[in-house]
C-alpha cells in the first residue's frame, strides 16, 4: 500500500508491524512517533514536566508578543515625545513585524542545528535586552533600532512553539496543545 506523503500509520494493518499503543492497550491509538527507550526522550517525559515546558513556552509567547506588538495605544504619546509623524511612529510596529518575519529564516535552521533550548534562550535574552533598551531609549532612532532587534527575539514564538509541541507530544495529542497556543 502506498502512503500519501505526510500521512502516518496509526494502525497495525500494514506489514504486520508491532507498534506501541497509547496507554499500552492494543485497541488504543498507535503512538506516532514511536517512543524510544531513552528516559531523556521528550516523548517519555512525565505529564507534569511536559505541562511545565508548555506553560513556560506559553509565558514566553505572551510576554514577548505583548511587549513587541502592543504599542499602538501609545502612538499619540510617541508622536509628541519625539515630534514625529504618524507614519514614522507606525514604523515602530512595522519594523518589529518585518524583522519578526525574516528572523524565522534564521531561527528555524539554527534550532535544528543547535537545538531548541539554546535558540529559545538566546531569543529570550534578546527580547529581554531589547525591552530594557526600549525602556531606556532617549531618541526615536535608538527606540526604532531596539524595536527591530526585538522582532528578532520575538520571532521564536512564531515558529518554535509549534516545534516544541511536536517534539514533546505524540501525534494524537498535538492538536490540543497547538490549539491552545494558537
Amino acid at each position: 500500500m502506498d502512503l500519501v506523503p505526510g500521512t502516518e500509520i496509526m494502525t497495525e494493518a500494514i506489514d504486520h508491524t508491532r507498534f506501541i499503543h497509547a496507554h499500552n492497550y492494543s485497541d488504543d491509538v498507535v503512538l506516532v512517533p514511536q517512543p524510544s527507550a531513552d528516559e531523556h526522550d521528550p516523548l517519555n517525559w512525565s505529564k507534569m514536566w511536559k505541562t511545565t515546558v508548555i506553560v513556560n513556552q506559553g509565558l514566553f509567547v505572551l510576554l514577548s508578543v505583548f511587549t513587541a506588538l502592543s504599542i499602538a495605544p501609545l502612538t499619540p504619546i510617541y508622536m509628541v515625545e519625539w515630534d514625529r509623524s504618524l507614519s514614522e511612529v507606525a514604523l515602530l510596529s512595522g519594523a518589529v513585524v518585518i524583522s519578526l518575519g525574516y528572523a524565522n529564516l534564521v531561527i528555524i535552521p539554527c534550532s535544528n542545528f543547535f537545538g531548541r533550548r539554546p535558540v529559545l534562550l538566546a531569543c529570550c535574552a534578546i527580547t529581554l535586552a531589547t525591552d530594557v533598551w526600549q525602556a531606556l531609549a532617549t531618541s526615536y532612532e535608538s527606540f526604532l533600532a531596539a524595536r527591530v532587534l526585538s522582532g528578532i527575539g520575538t520571532a521564536a514564538n512564531e515558529s518554535l512553539m509549534i516545534l516544541v509541541v511536536t517534539d514533546i507530544y505524540f501525534l494524537n495529542e498535538r492538536g490540543r496543545f497547538a490549539g491552545l497556543y494558537l
